[in-house]
């Protein structure tokens, strides 16, 4: 969980954007931010500001 987390917020990160960093993984957006919902869930915290854009 935490390698591919790590290569979520990498690919977001340099992407600016959960749609374009999905397209550059082969994965589906709703998958990335699921997975990163549920780790801000776990740890009450968000990683991301989703209220920007670009993220």
């Amino acid at each position: 969980m935490e390698n591919k987390l790590l290569v979520f917020l990498e690919a977001i990160q340099q992407h600016n954007s959960m749609t374009k960093a999905a397209q550059s993984l082969f994965i589906s957006q709703p998958y990335i931010s699921r997975t990163i919902k549920s780790v801000e869930t776990h740890f009450g915290t968000p990683l991301i500001d989703r209220g920007h854009h670009p993220l």
